[in-house]
């Protein structure tokens, strides 16, 4: 556990060091430099693994053999043929699994970095709640789907900018390496869902729909498609009611500073949003309503795991939305200061309104610092949790190996393993 404590310990470091106020004046430069730091120590961590996460076997097994194969044939158990063109394109050049491996890897971060460099209004949060919310774990087990996710969050920006044609080409691609970001199609109509109590309620009858005929579904799907995941332990069993905790409380704070009917939301939600190049209206609902679908297979994945797949394509671009609760909720203040404050100068002297200006900025700031350290506190909670509770740790990670350094002995009983 120790490294990935390392990790979450130099991530802070670096933020601590690109993100104050000396670097405000050439704070793109810190961003890139910190993003840069950031994704190349994640590089290394998961490029130099060895036997991390649960299919890591799997996929050095299906690279020897598809290795040996070549180009006479594509197939390669259920497995999608991007994948196994990248495969062995990729054993063309090397048969060694160690450059296979980072190469998947560095495919994997690239779509995150992109995104989280375009469109975070903080970064350095961003990358934090990557690690914590187990995605960059994610990337460790799910090698297919990981490179799936990464393209997808190419198409994030055809997403935000309504670009059917270029969108839906990405998700067709990422759809080559795993079937099921193909569950990305709908996304681009249901984003556009006007913001209202309706929506969630529409869902809360999808999710019973969904509930009520999952058994039978996934029977049929064992039966005729996925013989190999008869009676498995993802189409018979869920994964633990903590799982949806944090993404419950992202969805309360998101309907309730979204969707209250008042001026100053109205107001709030007219303003551009310079760092997409949109109304700040379409960015929120668009975040909203992504909220609002990983929602419905994130409790759906408490009675069949199998489903947790298809939360992360939607649910990834949390790291993008808790940014912008936070920046909401900080206008909101700010502009309620600015209301009172008004309304006071009028009858006030000079000393007066400075010490409330003071006052006002104080308060910001303590409001400010204590969000942020709620939302880094609870999400360290979990991923500490999920490597101090699982068997080794979330999508297998623990106790981390390197081919580098050799296997570290576990030092999980420290932390109560």
């Amino acid at each position: 556990m120790i490294e990935y404590i390392i990790l979450l310990a130099v991530v802070l470091l670096l933020s601590l060091a690109c993100f104050n106020k000396f670097t405000q004046k050439k704070q793109k430069v810190f961003n890139l430099a910190f993003l840069c730091a950031g994704f190349f120590i994640m590089f290394l961590f998961s490029a130099l693994r060895i036997d991390i996460g649960w299919d890591y076997t799997m996929y050095t097994r299906g690279f020897f053999q598809m290795a040996r194969s070549g180009f006479t044939t594509f197939e390669y158990q259920n497995w999608e043929y991007g994948f196994n063109l990248l495969t062995k394109i990729i054993a063309f050049f090397t048969k060694d699994a160690k450059i296979y491996i980072a190469v998947i890897s560095l495919i994997c971060l690239a779509g995150p970095f992109y995104v989280i460099l375009r469109y975070s209004k903080k970064p350095w949060l961003s990358v934090l709640l990557y690690v914590n919310l187990y995605f960059f774990y994610g990337t460790l087990n799910f090698l297919r789907q990981g490179i799936a996710i990464s393209i997808i969050m190419f198409a994030y920006t055809f997403l935000v900018n309504r670009k059917i044609i270029w969108y839906m080409l990405l998700v067709a691609l990422a759809a080559c390496f795993h079937i099921t970001a193909l569950i990305m199609v709908p996304v681009y109509f249901l984003v556009k869902l006007e913001l209202s109590l309706k929506v969630p309620f529409l869902y809360s009858i999808l999710f019973v729909w969904i509930y009520i005929s999952s058994n039978a579904t996934l029977d049929l799907v064992a039966a005729y498609f996925r013989t190999d995941y008869s009676q498995s332990v993802f189409f018979t069993g869920g994964l633990n009611i903590l799982n949806i905790v944090i993404p419950s409380l992202v969805l309360a704070a998101g309907m309730a500073l979204v969707l209250k009917k008042d001026k100053l939301t109205s107001y709030l939600l007219k303003q551009p949003d310079k760092t997409n190049n949109r109304a700040y209206s379409d960015i929120l609902t668009l975040h909203v309503n992504l909220m609002y679908f990983s929602y419905l297979w994130i409790i759906v994945m408490l009675r069949h795991s199998i489903f947790e797949r298809f939360s992360f394509y939607s649910y990834v671009f949390v790291i993008l939305y808790i940014p912008e609760l936070i920046e909401l909720a900080d206008a909101k203040i700010r502009y309620n200061q600015n209301k009172r404050y008004n309304t006071i100068a009028k009858t006030e002297d000079e000393n007066i309104k400075e010490g409330i200006i003071n006052s006002n900025k104080k308060q910001r700031k303590i409001f400010y610092t204590a969000i942020i350290l709620i939302v880094i506190a609870l999400t360290a909670a979990y991923n500490f949790y999920g490597l101090a509770a699982y068997d080794k740790g979330p999508h297998g990670v623990y106790p981390y190996q390197s081919w580098l350094l050799g296997p570290r002995p576990p030092i999980g009983e420290f932390f109560g393993r």
